[in-house]
């Protein structure tokens, strides 16, 4: 067979299959039987358009039925074009004309064709025959004939895929271009599976003045290492805020170099979680603020049986610890209720304010319990 689409027969009572190629490595399909059953009507692009031929079963004689300036058409390149009545023998054919298909009909009496000779079989040029109206998709003036359009892309029907696809198509079918020459000479070293630098979380910064839990500076930057091939990664993140004792982080490690995969996590995560400020007094508050430390560690593996199964281990523990910070705070003889709960960050309603008294922050003292 050809390296495109032949006619294949199959004797439905024996079941052989008999291969025609009429007009050798040229397209052949939509095969169509005439209604008496001793001729096959099928289309080929032999000179370069698709058109309509027969071609009698018993002899292997061919007859070119169509001419068309655009040849027949289907809406792909592969789909049906044209369909042969069962009684009658009309062919319907499908044109592209005009921007659109149109269904034109052909009489079985013009369904016959013209005969080619063994050279013209073989897909050499075929001679025009007398032209006709049927053989043309217009036709001009009572008497005349449309010429044929011989400025067509042989081979392709409209719309069609130019020759030149494009920079990037050639590209991508050109698999030597920019490597370097299969003589060059490399110099070879072996392969280190250390771990490098891969990427760097966006670092943030913050500052914080006052408040509750007082002033100080936040922030935190995470980074991922791994070896060439990704059989290792190491994650390292850090996180502050606040003071030293707010300081969290974690780590995790994961090695797949084999099929027994195994890796482990260790976090320190620290959360202020309440603040309050108790008044001991005139002249002495308590400031009091709560904290959770949460550790954790973790290890896991897994162990792949089949594509779809596998055996997964998995151990981890978990501690909570708290801590609380008291500072006593002294302050001197007129400090009003809405000072001290400036001090402690609370919100104070300015109507309970005294306009007889007068703060003075800078002279209060503090020392931490």
């Amino acid at each position: 067979p050809s390296s495109n689409m032949d006619l294949g027969l199959v004797d439905v009572s024996s079941g052989e299959i008999t291969v025609r190629e009429p007009f050798g490595d040229a397209l052949h399909h939509n095969p169509q039987f005439a209604p008496d059953g001793q001729s096959l009507y099928f289309v080929s692009d032999q000179d370069g358009f698709k058109d309509v031929y027969r071609m009698e079963l018993s002899s292997g004689d061919l007859f070119r039925v169509t001419r068309l300036k655009t040849g027949v058409s289907g809406i792909t390149a592969l789909s049906p074009a044209f369909s042969v009545a069962r009684q009658s023998g009309d062919l319907m054919l499908s044109v592209y004309g005009d921007g659109r298909y149109t269904g034109v009909r052909r009489p079985a009496d013009e369904g016959q064709g013209t005969p080619l000779d063994a050279t013209t079989a073989q897909g050499a040029p075929v001679p025009p025959p007398p032209p006709t109206k049927t053989d043309t998709t217009e036709a001009a003036e009572e008497g005349t004939v449309a010429p044929l359009d011989t400025t067509g892309r042989a081979g392709t029907l409209p719309p069609y895929s130019p020759q030149d696809v494009g920079l990037v198509a050639a590209n991508l079918g050109d698999s030597t271009t920019g490597l370097p020459l299969a003589s060059t000479d490399y110099e070879v070293d072996d392969y280190e599976s250390t771990l490098s630098l891969e990427t760097i979380a966006p670092p943030s910064v913050g500052a914080s003045v006052g408040g509750p839990f007082g002033g100080g500076l936040s922030g935190g930057v995470g980074f991922k290492f791994g070896d060439m091939l990704g059989h290792r990664s190491l994650t390292v993140a850090v996180q502050a805020q606040g003071s030293f004792r707010d300081i969290g982080g974690g780590v995790s490690y994961v090695n797949r170099r084999g099929q027994f995969d195994w890796g482990g996590s260790l976090s320190h995560t620290p959360l202020i979680f309440g603040s309050n400020t108790i008044r001991l007094g005139r002249t002495r508050a308590v400031s009091v603020v709560r904290r959770a430390y949460i550790t954790s560690a973790s290890g896991n593996s897994t162990y792949p049986l089949s594509p779809t199964r596998r055996f997964e281990f998995s151990l981890g523990g978990t501690r909570y610890g708290f801590g609380t910070n008291v500072r006593e705070i002294g302050f001197q003889e007129d400090l009003t209720v809405a000072d001290l709960n400036q001090i402690s960050g609370r919100p104070h309603d300015r109507r309970s304010q005294s306009t007889s008294h007068r703060s003075n922050p800078g002279r209060h003292s503090a020392r931490l319990l």
